[in-house]
């Protein structure tokens, strides 16, 4: 007999919100998305925590990451938050798990999985408009924690 809860099951996902300095301010690792919904938008790196793995959160984080940009380098991921508003992804009731890093640049970056193509603008040039489901909260959220642990102005 197989057991199951009366309650629904919301799908759990992942983000990886990279910063990284340049000369012209700080950058940050966003994806254009290739598939609907929000096929031409641009996102934060991420995808849904496969629970028949053996990852943790910020494994996933980091194999979605290096999925949709290639980035597999090492450096340090902090989780910043959750996510679970009702209506912030139209294909159900999803809660997603930020995770923050700030790395250096020079990665070389291919787009991958359902990625249409890897971009790395400035922070201060990203426009809300311009971002899927609700990334552009996440990416305020990222500016906060960035400022709380001192790394440089995302001018």
């Amino acid at each position: 007999m197989v057991f199951t809860y009366q309650f629904a099951r919301p799908v759990v996902t992942v983000d990886a919100l990279i910063f990284f300095p340049s000369p012209e301010g700080t950058r940050i690792v966003l994806i254009e998305r290739g598939k609907e919904p929000f096929k031409g938008k641009l996102a934060i790196p991420g995808g849904h925590f496969e629970a028949h793995e053996d990852d943790s959160l910020e494994a996933a984080a980091r194999r979605e990451l290096a999925e949709e940009t290639g980035w597999n380098h090492p450096f340090v991921l902090e989780l910043v938050g959750t996510f679970d508003a009702k209506d912030r992804d139209p294909r159900d009731r999803y809660i997603s798990m930020l995770f923050c890093g700030f790395a250096h640049g020079g990665v070389k970056l291919q787009a991958g999985d359902d990625a249409a193509r890897v971009l790395t603008p400035r922070v201060s040039d990203v426009e809300p408009n311009d971002i899927a489901f609700d990334h552009y909260k996440m990416l305020v959220r990222g500016m906060g924690w960035l400022v709380r642990k001192g790394f440089p102005e995302h001018g």
